[in-house]
């Protein structure tokens, strides 16, 4: 069996965001030659923890399967201090697989939920919230890894490993070796790439750091909206509230989304995100009309035909009787007209919609918003979980 060890440069782990201690943390990855452990071996696990001389990565390589004892003894001795197992999908494949190999060979296994020694971070499952995002739809680790802005060395895949380490038992071949240990040390650093993707959970959670600035557009127009290129030209004309916040940490790249939300007429309305860094700015739709708001508890309520709308029966008690009826769940309103926002849900209220049935809702914008823009930090979040999840 090889053991290799080598000194990684420092890397942004945001273990704060993860949840992880580095100190008691160890990153890992296999390689097999089958998916089922019952029929297959492990030849080569690889590693990454955090010594005195900075994060070390460490690989176990079995020249051939029946070194395979030896190698999960070295690696489960060597993990055994380790509190948290970092992996890319290895609660469907990699902590199984080891566990059966491990029985099988008469060994401890490496984790055991239920005993709770161990935690367990799969950092496929952390930003599967990404999957909608251009780049990032596949959701395989090299994609993510591009996507992140880093590019392996590596060209090979798991089939191709697998043909590698059947060659390599017979030959010892030392350039199947060291592109097997290429693969599984691209693997390892990969992760490691992965974890500024953090900004993007943290987007996606609607974790920010502040609220900069909100103000109403009017409409957009050809001129006016160059850094919003990307959308479509028929929702233009239409007002729009801009809200510019900051992120806690900067996005890897830029990022510009236009989601649809709602069709008001014969317009499809977008919320449109645009993220620089740590700059971000997201435009919520809104339209110039009348609305109505609903007041929930209609049984106190009387509804005035001509006049179209609802009334408090503490009130409706100085209007002549042919002029009221009871209201209704949907005739108990009061109307508003001006400009309103879309939003997800009640969030901001009064909430308003078209009628009754409408599932859009709205509200209305207040001077005290552009005043202490925090105020919309429950409605931008909202907004962000939405678009991103």
């Amino acid at each position: 069996m090889i053991r290799e060890t080598s000194i990684l440069p420092d890397f942004p782990d945001y273990h704060d965001f993860w949840g992880f201690d580095p100190e008691t943390s160890l990153f890992f990855d296999i390689e097999t030659t089958g998916l089922s452990a019952a029929s297959s071996h492990v030849f080569l696990i690889g590693t990454i923890c955090h010594t005195e001389h900075g994060w070390q990565l460490t690989q176990y390589l079995a020249e051939h399967t029946s070194e395979e004892p030896a190698l999960l003894t070295a690696f489960l001795a060597d993990a055994l201090p380790f509190s948290t197992l970092i992996h890319f999908n290895g609660t469907t494949f990699d902590l199984p697989y080891i566990n059966a190999r491990a029985k099988a060979c008469q060994l401890p296994v490496l984790f055991d939920r239920a005993s709770g020694q161990k935690s367990s971070i799969d950092l496929y499952q952390k930003l599967r919230c990404l999957k909608n995002l251009s780049g990032a739809a596949h959701m395989k680790q090299k994609d993510l890894e591009a996507f992140a802005g880093w590019q392996r060395e590596d060209t090979l895949t798991g089939k191709h490993m697998v043909a590698m380490f059947r060659t390599y038992e017979k030959t010892s071949d030392p350039e199947l070796r060291r592109l097997m240990l290429l693969h599984n040390h691209d693997d390892l650093t990969g992760m490691t790439h992965l974890l500024p993707l953090a900004a993007y959970r943290m987007l996606a959670d609607g974790t920010f750091a502040q609220i900069t600035g909100c103000s109403p557009v009017a409409a957009f127009s050809g001129n006016a909206c160059t850094d919003l290129s990307f959308a479509p030209a028929t929702d233009y004309g239409s007002p729009h509230l801009r809200i510019h916040f900051t992120l806690t940490a900067p996005l890897p790249h830029e990022l510009t989304l236009s989601i649809p939300h709602a069709t008001i007429g014969s317009e499809e309305h977008f919320f449109r995100l645009i993220v620089k860094n740590t700059t971000a700015m997201l435009d919520i739709p809104g339209v110039k009309t009348e609305l109505k708001y609903f007041f929930p508890d209609y049984k106190n309520y009387y509804y005035l035909p001509l006049e179209d709308q609802a009334i408090h029966k503490s009130v409706a008690s100085y209007v002549e009787k042919e002029y009221r009826i009871p209201a209704k769940a949907a005739t108990c309103y009061t109307r508003k007209s001006g400009i309103f926002y879309l939003q997800p849900s009640a969030i901001l209220t009064p909430a308003f919609r078209p009628s009754y049935e409408s599932q859009a809702l709205y509200f209305a914008w207040q001077e005290n918003y552009e005043a202490n823009p925090e105020l919309l930090r429950p409605l931008l979040t909202a907004i962000l979980q939405q678009i991103l999840s």
